[in-house]
Order: structure tokens, then sequence, then C-alpha cells
């Protein structure tokens, strides 16, 4: 039967974190260890699940050392370490400000083609007013018009 109740938290000491933070740092900058993404660090070397790491990166004490750790990484993809064909993917990931301009132009992009798509919209509906309107005067110009009898007798 499994087991009920809250789920394990994880707590460290502020000092705890620190220690944790300066590790991660030296973990990512050692040439031997070919660290391409941080969760080789937490979950292979310390064993946090993703959940428990991203718990800790709460603590204004790991962020720091957490951000360094981001930029080395991230080193490894722009400098050529990491194959091109996979750093691209990644460079979001280790680039914060990267993905922040990234989705940025997106939504202007979407913005201006919602605001091009209205204008559009806008003379269609324009355009099928004034051809509805030519109908209608025809419409009623025809109903003015009176039959006359012919004088054929």
């Amino acid at each position: 039967m499994p087991k009920r109740g809250r789920p394990r938290t994880l707590s460290l000491s502020p000092e705890k974190m620190v220690e944790l933070g300066k590790e991660m740092v030296a973990y990512v900058k050692d040439p031997k260890n070919k660290c391409i993404h941080l969760s080789e660090f937490y979950t292979i070397l310390k064993g946090y699940t993703y959940d428990q790491w991203t718990s800790l990166l709460q603590c204004p004490e790991i962020i720091p050392y957490y951000e360094q750790a981001l930029r080395i990484v991230g080193l490894k993809y722009i400098n050529g370490t990491i194959n091109n064909s996979i750093a691209q993917r990644f460079l979001r990931i280790y680039f914060p400000d990267l993905k922040r301009a990234e989705d940025e132009k997106i939504l202007f992009e979407h913005q201006l083609k919602l605001q091009s798509d209205m204008l559009i919209n806008e003379k269609v509906e324009q355009g099928l007013s004034a051809v509805l309107n030519q109908i209608k005067q025809r419409q009623d110009s025809l109903r003015i018009v009176e039959i006359k009898p012919s004088n054929d007798k």
C-alpha cells in the first residue's frame, strides 16, 4: 500500500545553499566535466529530482551561483565545445535575456499581424458594405420605376 501524507520537502540552511552553489560552479568550470546541462550536476551528482531542484532555486543564497553556472555552461554552446546542432536548441535555456528578446520579438510580430489582419478585415467589411449598399440602391431604384400600360389597343 502506498504511503500517504505530505510529500517530502527539501530544505537546506543558507550556509549549505552557498556551499552547494560553490560546488555547482566548480563542477561546471572543471574542464574534465563535459557538463552540457545543469541537470548533470543536480540529478546525477547530487541526486535531486527536478522538483526538488526548482524548490532549492527559490532560496536567494543559491541564485548567484546558479546564474553563474548557467552562463558557464551556456558559453560551451557558444564557443563550439558543444555540437552546433544541439547548441541552438539550448541557447534559450542558458541565456534568459536571449529568450526574453526572442519572445518579445515574436509577440511584437504577432501583434503586428493581428493589427494588419484587423485593418484588412475592416477594409473588406467596408468594401462589402459599399457593394451591398449599391445593390440595395439599385434594387430600390428598380422598384420606383413604374410600369406604364401600353396603348396598343
